[in-house]
Parts: structure tokens; sequence; C-alpha cells
């Protein structure tokens, strides 16, 4: 069973929830700023573990 786009639940939840588009600028906004931190490399601890 679908919804009308003018069932009035329909409406709430396009009023309380963002769209798909939104979600993903938000996204991409955050994951530029996890770009931006430099972490520590652990190359030799990661050798050493997959001996």
């Amino acid at each position: 069973a679908s919804l009308s786009a003018d069932d009035s639940a329909l409406a709430l939840l396009y009023k309380t929830h963002p769209t798909p588009s939104q979600r993903l600028t938000a996204l991409a906004e955050q994951l530029d700023k996890l770009a931006m931190n430099e972490g520590l490399l652990l190359t030799k601890r990661f050798a050493q573990a997959m001996k």
C-alpha cells in the first residue's frame, strides 16, 4: 500500500526528516573535516599484526 503525496503522515515525515540530498551534503561536510586530520600511521605495527 502506497501513500498519496497529500497524506498528512507523509507530510510529517518530510517536515521532520532531511532529504537524502541534505543528508549527503551534511555527511560530505563531516568527511571533509575528517580528511583534514592526519592520524597516526602505524604501518610497522600493522605489518606485525598481519604476520
